[in-house]
């Protein structure tokens, strides 16, 4: 049509008040005023020259969008599948998905994906780019939360994958499926996950799918370590990268690198477990998976925070929040905020900590990640009885615990622990023996929960048992932690041989023990319990009379005392730390 003509056949249909410019610029743009309108228009045509304008509009789109074509693909994608397109409007809505994702849109691709889908299965697509589609759209429903979604999206797959008798798209819906059950969700489920894999591989074996093996050796790995059989894990997790090495199979090894490294850390290699994360990690940023590289700084601050390293720690961590919040990933959200809260603990900044465990409970509970409803609580029980007040730290300790029995049963052991750490706070040493022996048989020879046993038993002998056993306990204790490069409690551990040195009336050997804690402590930028360790080296330095330097490390003590308190958060919270028999002690010594 004449341009003229054009523009005199708008004037009137303007003019009319059936439609409006919209826009002027870079050029005019017309809408319908009213839906009611655009209903009358596509009433009054015949379908068939309805197909036709639209492909007419989307050829003529398609010719203009060379220098923005994800901008335009969502309009393109809509005519072409009004015109009956298939294959082109397959193409825009894939690639309108794809940009929505990368916006972090996630319910627009996921949208986008679902029609993609139906497109893909009413133009005869191949059984390949079905099965993309479809396990696309759930891996981000599983992003958002929404698992009882995604599970549905990989049933309906595998009804279908059985309809058109393809195994191997049964198989990657298995595998799909059993991403869900296998990491540690709101549905995590280690038996139905197990039963899953061992289908895939099954499947795998028959069709000689080297990919499927190894994607389903991973989820081996998930399942085998949030089980706490961490050296099945390790088995499982080696063989999935060697074969995703082999392949080269770069996203899939990041993954399996991603959480081979806890298996490394807890069979006694942690040098491995950190080579393997800053090999995902750079595995991450090269293939810009950035929701992925959120989850692999967590676990790499993780470690950091482990073996004392605060600082770097803490930056790595926080790296791992601003790309989890930029790409609206709330699992990678709450976990990252998890290990934030465990760092700003350590270092004695009690109402920062608690709030960072607030929000990873929070968020976590949208996610379904059922990790930070155990931790946290745990988490929040140690910073109340650290302030002084463990009958509320107990309460949380046992919200944490039926946490574990709904959602991470092998995880009862980290609750138990904080319940003792509670009862050892309160003086109650019946209670705390009973809590460190219902947790002792369940306890495997390394997992998530080593450290956190380890913390309260070596508080429930400090307080209910001998000083030999301290001693002996602590040795103990030291070396496990050691085994997997963890030396974050070591200020503690020190603090309490110092302690038991000192009723043995061994008083150079508690002398030492209480300066290298807290040295390290300096080194690490450990100040949760350095208080105590000043205190201890007041008590042994007092102990041979030499006031002098005993009245010089207890203004050391009621500094880090004054620190402690000014961090608490709240004059409830301070004023119960403070009203700590040993913290008044310390304040009204003279």
């Amino acid at each position: 049509m004449p341009e003229t003509h054009l523009r005199s056949h708008l004037s009137t249909l303007e003019g009319s008040g059936l439609i409006r410019q919209a826009s002027g610029e870079p050029q005019p743009e017309y809408a319908f005023r009213h839906v009611l309108s655009l209903d009358a228009a596509y009433g009054s045509m015949l379908k068939q020259d309805c197909r036709r304008l639209h492909l007419d509009v989307g050829e003529c789109l398609e010719r203009m969008s060379t220098e923005s074509p994800d901008e335009l693909a969502p309009v393109l994608a809509r005519h072409f599948d009004e015109a009956g397109d298939d294959a082109r409007a397959l193409t825009y809505l894939l690639r309108a998905a794809e940009s929505a994702a990368r916006r972090y849109a996630t319910r627009e691709a996921i949208l986008l994906l679902d029609r993609a889908q139906v497109i893909a299965l009413r133009g005869g697509s191949s059984g390949t780019v079905i099965c993309d589609v479809t396990i696309r759209a759930g891996q981000l429903r599983a992003t958002v939360g929404d698992y009882d979604a995604a599970l549905a999206t990989y049933d309906a797959l595998e009804a279908l994958a059985a309809e058109r008798d393809d195994l191997a798209m049964k198989a990657q819906a298995i595998l799909a499926r059993a991403t869900i059950f296998c990491a540690p969700t709101s549905r995590f489920d280690a038996e139905r996950g197990k039963k899953e894999v061992n289908r895939a591989l099954q499947l795998a074996a028959i069709l000689g799918d080297r990919v499927a093996e190894s994607k389903a050796l991973w989820l081996l790995l998930v399942v085998s370590k949030f089980e706490s059989d961490m050296p099945g894990a390790r088995r499982a997790g080696e063989t999935s990268a060697a074969i995703a090495r082999e392949l080269g199979l770069k996203e899939q090894l990041a993954f399996t690198l991603n959480d081979l490294h806890m298996a490394y850390v807890m069979t006694g290699d942690p040098d491995k477990g950190l080579r393997a994360l800053q090999e995902a990690e750079d595995l991450w940023r090269e293939i810009g998976n950035l929701p992925l590289l959120a989850d692999t700084l967590s676990n790499l601050g993780d470690m950091l925070q482990m073996a004392g390293q605060l600082s770097e720690s803490e930056r790595t961590v926080q790296e791992a929040i601003r790309i989890a919040e930029m790409t609206g990933n709330l699992w990678g959200q709450s976990f990252s905020r998890l290990i934030l809260a465990q760092i700003l603990l350590a270092q004695g900044r009690y109402s920062e900590s608690m709030r960072e465990a607030d929000i990873s409970v929070s968020i976590g509970k949208t996610a379904g990640f059922s990790i930070s409803q155990i931790w946290m609580p745990c988490h929040l029980a140690e910073c109340l009885i650290d302030l002084g007040q463990p009958e509320r730290g107990l309460i949380v300790a046992r919200e944490a615990l039926e946490a574990a029995a709904s959602f991470l049963p092998s995880w009862r052991l980290y609750p138990l622990a904080t319940a003792s750490l509670c009862a050892t706070a309160m003086g109650d040493c019946a209670a705390a023996t009973e809590a460190i022996v219902v947790a002792r048989p369940d306890r495997p020879v390394r997992d998530f929960s080593t450290a956190q046993f380890i913390l309260a038993e070596m508080e429930y002998v400090s307080a209910c048992g001998t000083a030999e056993t301290v001693l002996r306990t602590s040795t103990e204790a030291s070396q496990v932690l050691n085994s997997f490069n963890c030396h974050i409690y070591q200020p503690m551990i020190l603090t309490c041989v110092s302690r038991s040195m000192r009723a043995l009336g061994r008083f150079a050997e508690s002398e030492g023990a209480a300066l290298e804690a807290i040295a390290l402590a300096g080194q690490m930028g450990v100040r949760r319990w350095v208080w105590q360790a000043w205190s201890a080296l007041t008590d042994v330095l007092g102990a041979q009379g030499r006031e002098a330097e005993a009245g010089l490390a207890r203004e050391r003590a009621r500094t880090e005392i004054a620190y402690i308190a000014g961090h608490a958060g709240g004059d409830n919270l301070r004023l119960s730390f403070l009203a700590l028999p040993d913290v008044r002690r310390i304040l009204e010594e003279s």
